[in-house]
């Protein structure tokens, strides 16, 4: 048995991308996604999840969409900064609120790599 830190990373945006009628707020993609993660967890004895967003939910971002389109966020307003920051608590507190606890939280993925075959933003 492994010892020490174990964590799943959960690509938000990606692998984990239903989203709310506002297109503000990720939510599981299809129905029972948040219990399957949960008894993943719970099998696997991990202390909890990496939430990495690969992409903002549509709704902040300039294109709209998640699938395969570069983008940027929609505005630099501050207003909708705060606004943007409130809504990634958001999820993380729908999350947590199906008992899946969140032990880091990132809001960039990886380094461009030059191909847009998934969901991501390029600021």
């Amino acid at each position: 048995m492994l010892k020490g830190f174990r964590y799943c990373r959960l690509a938000v945006g990606l692998h984990f991308r239903g989203t709310d009628k506002s297109g503000r707020h990720f939510v599981e993609r299809y129905p029972g996604q948040l219990s399957d993660l949960l008894q993943m967890a719970r099998q696997s004895g991990i202390e909890g999840f990496d939430l990495e967003y690969w992409s903002p939910a549509p709704y902040w971002k300039s294109t709209g969409s998640l699938n395969g389109l570069d983008g940027t966020l929609k505005s630099a307003d501050p207003a909708f900064l705060n606004d943007f920051g409130d809504a990634c608590v958001a999820d993380i507190n729908y999350l947590q609120s199906h008992d899946l606890k969140v032990v880091q939280w990132g809001l960039q993925n990886e380094p461009v790599v030059g191909h847009v075959a998934y969901s991501d933003c390029y600021n």
